[in-house]
């Protein structure tokens, strides 16, 4: 009886392990995702509102330049500004 006691204690704490990985996961940040690439090298001899383009997918864009957290990046004109 005993044994199986501890059986089933033991399977309830095994189960028990992810539930409690996830809970110490980091949380999802919410910021907007960063700019690709060539956002940033569009702008790489640029300052922040000069008019730039940008290719994305063989699509060709205008925008202009705009500082992000990880610096200069071409924001297409007609794109959401992101939180401030």
């Amino acid at each position: 009886m005993k044994k199986k006691l501890v059986a089933q204690v033991a399977s309830f704490v095994v189960a028990l392990i992810p539930l409690a990985s996830s809970a110490f996961a980091d949380p999802p940040s919410g910021s907007p995702p960063k700019p690709p690439q060539a956002a940033f090298d569009a702008c790489s001899s640029s300052k922040d509102g000069d008019v730039c383009t940008v290719t994305f997918r063989d699509k060709s864009m205008s925008g202009v330049c705009h500082t992000t957290p990880d610096g200069l990046a071409c924001r297409p004109d007609g794109m959401p500004s992101g939180p401030s």
